[in-house]
Formats: structure tokens, C-alpha cells, sequence
């Protein structure tokens, strides 16, 4: 089939093999980049959670310190920390709504961040909004001090929670990163297999290509040098149908009518000779009578 093609057909298929492989290339770069890139914000997310979880408001030690203060406190002082502790629940509720809703950590974070961590919280904002405020409101010291003990205790049960959450967080930090550079050597690695897979196919190619047109260079140079000898009798197979093969062709042609034409002119030799016997005898002839009429 090689030989039917045109060299220019031929530099055109290569070409478009390096522009297939060029594109091919920045194929699996742009998709490299999604997946570097995904890992990348598969890893923010994680250090998000380690950010949110260790301050408020998700993390009760401000608004447990809070508590603590409220017991000392009286009049403006005391209306600032009710304040604050009104911004904390908030915030509390702002945040673990955004994470309720959010796709990018992985069922045992979101579990880890939603579970127990919330559920103590919950309790211990429970608590402080339904006993121990009203306890201060009223000055009833049993009861102030009863819930502070209920809130003591869940506040421990929420921050070994909140200890556990960051353990899972940093784990699934950690592994996000190794994707992350998992990902940069597997995608350096295709980039190379495709770079030397490409180059060698491209040699290949390209050597195929070059050896059939020199070997049709050769073939056309070796008919011209036989006819240039005179050998008009040199056999060749059926040229191809490219620009070297259509040369081949002209030249078989011009082959065939130095052949034909000499041919014509061996006849044509043959003729005079044989007129020039006949006229010889002929003549012979004529000088036998001649002489013997003279007698």
C-alpha cells in the first residue's frame, strides 16, 4: 500500500502523526492538571477541617471559658460575655452547617466532625441555654453550680472528640498529600512514556518513509545507468504509483521506444542489405551478357 501513496502523502501522514502525538501530549497534561489539581483541593479541604476544628467556634473552649467567667462577673461585663457566648452559638450553627453540606472529605471525616464532637456540643449549649443562663439569671448558686458540673462534663467528652476528629483529619490531610505527589510522579511518568513511545515511533516511521524513497531512488538511477549502457533488456517490477514510481515508469517508457526504435532501424538495415545483394547480382548479371555478346 506504501507504494501507491505519494511522498508528499507520505510527509503528510508524519506530520500529522507528530501533531496527533503533540496533541495526544497535552491531552493527558490538561487531564494531569485536573487530577493534580483535584488532589490539591482534596488536601486543602483537609487542612480546613484541622483549621475549623482546633479554634472556636467548633471547638468549645472559648465559650467553656466563658462559663467560667460568668460566674464572677456582674452588670456591663456580665451583658459582654452573654454577648460573645450569643456570637459563639452562631457562629457554632454557621459552621456546622457548611460542613453538613459539604462533599469533599471523606464519610469518615464528615463522620468524625458531625458525631460525637457535635452531639457533646449540642449537649453542652443545651445545657448553658436552659439551666445554667436561667441559673444565673435567677442567683440560684445550687443549680449554677449543678450545671456547671453537667457542663464540665460534656465539654471533656466533646474535646476528646474533638481530639479524635483532628487525629482523622490529619490522616486524611496526610494521605490527600500523598495522592498529591503520587499523582506528580504518575503524571510525570506518562508524560515520559508517551515523549520516548512517541520518538521511537517517529523514527520508525520516518525511517520506513525515507528507506522507500531512497531504495526508489536507487532502483530509478540503476534502470537509467543500464539503459545508458545500452542494455535495454533490464527487467523491472511493476513501479509504484508515487512520484519516484512515476519517474520509473517515463524512464521503462523511454526504455521501450529506444527499443522499439532501434529495432526499426535494424530492419530497415536488413532491407538495404538485402537490396544492395540483389543489386550486385543484378549487376554481375548484366556483365556476364555483356560479355558474352561482345564474343
Amino acid at each position: 500500500m506504501i507504494n501507491n501513496t505519494s511522498i508528499a502523502t507520505r510527509l503528510w501522514l508524519m506530520a500529522s502523526f507528530s501533531s496527533c502525538l503533540l496533541i495526544g501530549s497535552a491531552a493527558i497534561s490538561y487531564h494531569s492538571f485536573e487530577v493534580l489539581n483535584d488532589a490539591a483541593w482534596r488536601m486543602g479541604q483537609g487542612k480546613d477541617v484541622v483549621a475549623d476544628i482546633l479554634p472556636p467556634p467548633l471547638y468549645l473552649v472559648e465559650s467553656h471559658l466563658l462559663s467560667k467567667m460568668l460566674l464572677e462577673q456582674e452588670g456591663s461585663e456580665k451583658n459582654t460575655l452573654l454577648l460573645r457566648l450569643r456570637e459563639l452559638k452562631n457562629d457554632y450553627l454557621t459552621r456546622n452547617k457548611y460542613w453538613e453540606g459539604n462533599g469533599d472529605i471523606t464519610p469518615e471525616v464528615k463522620l468524625a466532625l458531625l458525631g460525637d464532637q457535635r452531639k457533646y456540643a449540642n449537649l453542652w449549649w443545651n445545657e448553658m441555654e436552659n439551666r445554667f443562663l436561667p441559673a444565673i439569671d435567677r442567683g440560684d448558686k445550687e443549680n449554677i453550680y449543678a450545671s456547671m458540673k453537667s457542663l464540665d462534663s460534656y465539654y471533656k467528652l466533646h474535646r476528646d472528640s474533638v481530639d479524635k476528629t483532628v487525629k482523622i483529619s490529619t490522616k486524611f490531610a496526610n494521605d490527600t498529600f500523598d495522592d498529591l505527589g503520587n499523582s506528580g510522579k504518575s503524571t510525570a511518568f506518562m508524560l515520559i512514556a508517551v515523549a520516548i513511545i512517541g520518538f521511537f515511533v517517529s523514527l520508525v516511521i520516518a525511517y520506513i518513509v525515507i528507506q522507500k524513497i531512497r531504495f526508489s531512488l536507487l532502483e530509478a538511477g540503476n534502470i537509467a545507468e543500464h539503459i545508458a549502457n545500452g542494455d535495454l533488456t533490464i527487467d523491472v517490477k511493476q513501479p509504484g504509483q508515487d512520484e519516484v514510481g512515476q519517474l520509473i515508469s517515463k524512464i521503462l517508457q523511454m526504455r521501450d521506444n529506444l527499443h522499439s526504435l532501434i529495432s526499426q532501424i535494424q530492419n530497415e538495415v536488413k532491407k538495404l542489405r538485402a537490396s544492395s545483394s540483389q543489386l550486385k547480382e543484378a549487376a554481375t548479371n548484366g556483365e556476364s551478357v555483356a560479355e558474352s555478346q561482345s564474343d
